[in-house]
């Protein structure tokens, strides 16, 4: 900083009229930081004995003491190890596992009374809802598939069907309910339920009683 005065937060980032969209950029272009290797090859070296929760508060500590940790966010692979944890909990849909991540890494960073946007990385996207968390487990189209099998190998009674309409109804109106179901609740019946309860948008609850 001796050799290159800094005379604000702007002026840091920019570099022989050159706007740069971190104060790492602005560092490297300014020779205060000679390279990356550093910090790339202290993360790369933990990655065989360190969890993914552990990758993220090592990513954290580099780069909130100055190492140049862009390139590790940037690379395809370290990201995966950053987020794999992510990834599982959330059935490997990376929009999802995404958000997880950059929600992960801006707490650790305020913790530190610091802020992701600070080193080039961006702030995590808008909230992730319990309702996004379950209809990433499914797909559309494999849970339609699954079922018109079901209703081709076992169409439904009279008073299912009653009951299924009921449900259907109050979802396509945008309505609110609590329903329970009771009796004889054979496999094709559930799983029926189970279909119709992974595109659910209202509040619903199912009580199925078996009896043998």
């Amino acid at each position: 900083m001796i050799r290159c005065p800094i005379q604000s937060w702007n002026d840091a980032k920019c570099v022989n009229g050159i706007q740069y969209k971190t104060f790492q950029g602005g560092a490297i272009a300014r020779g205060v930081i000679e390279h990356d290797a550093e910090g790339v090859k202290a993360f790369q070296e933990m990655i065989p004995f360190f969890t993914p929760n552990e990758l993220r508060e090592l990513f954290v500590m580099l780069t909130i003491n100055g190492y140049v940790t862009i390139s590790i966010f940037q690379n395809s692979e370290y990201y995966r190890k950053l987020q794999e944890d992510f990834l599982h909990e959330c059935s490997f849909n990376q929009n999802l596992a995404d958000r997880k991540l950059l929600k992960d890494l801006s707490y650790r960073f305020k913790v530190e009374d610091k802020s992701p946007p600070m080193y080039g990385i961006p702030e995590p996207f808008q909230h992730i809802s319990e309702i996004d968390v379950e209809r990433s487990k499914y797909h559309s189209s494999h849970q339609l598939q699954v079922y018109n099998n079901l209703c081709s190998e076992s169409p439904n009674t009279y008073e299912q069907q009653l009951m299924f309409e009921e449900v259907t109804g109050a979802i396509e109106n945008g309505l609110s309910g609590l329903y329970f179901f009771q009796g004889i609740a054979g496999k094709s019946t559930w799983c029926k339920m189970l279909w119709l309860g992974q595109d659910l948008e209202i509040n619903c609850a199912w009580a199925a009683q078996a009896q043998v």
